[in-house]
């Protein structure tokens, strides 16, 4: 079964997320920063009246850090009533996913990174890490 994913770069690596779970693709703008927050959460954007919680790609996937670039984007999703927002390094493109041949997550060691990661997938002499982010919602 072929399904429609958005691929997306962190660091120099490929990761797509299905554009089941996409809302929209925002420039970046810097987040207002909320105290307390776990280390994830950069803070919050007020995208046309809702309140998005807005996530570093980098942090959520123990990436080292970097400064904002021209190319940066924070893809909004909504997942178990919860609205937010991933800051990416660059969108890419679509990319359509056969799931029979999504491979195995491998093992990471970080059990958190672990979960969040759906299987890899090989497109264009590229290895893609298809994520699924709702389960961070989930269990946060």
């Amino acid at each position: 079964m072929n399904t429609q994913w958005v691929n997306f770069e962190i660091a120099g690596e490929d990761y797509c997320l299905t554009v089941d779970d996409i809302q929209e693709i925002l420039n970046y703008e810097d987040p207002t920063p909320v105290p307390g927050a776990v280390d994830e959460v950069t803070g919050i954007l007020n995208v046309r009246g809702e309140v998005v919680t807005v996530l570093s790609g980098r942090r959520l996937l123990d990436l080292p850090p970097a400064e904002p670039q021209d190319t940066w984007r924070i893809i909004t999703m909504q997942s178990h009533g919860v609205y937010y927002g991933l800051i990416v390094d660059a969108v890419n493109e679509m990319i359509e996913i056969n799931l029979d041949k999504l491979e195995t997550a491998p093992h990471t060691g970080s059990v958190s990174t672990s979960e969040l990661i759906l299987g890899t997938y090989h497109h264009k002499d590229r290895l893609i890490i298809a994520l699924d982010l709702g389960k961070y919602v989930e269990y946060a």
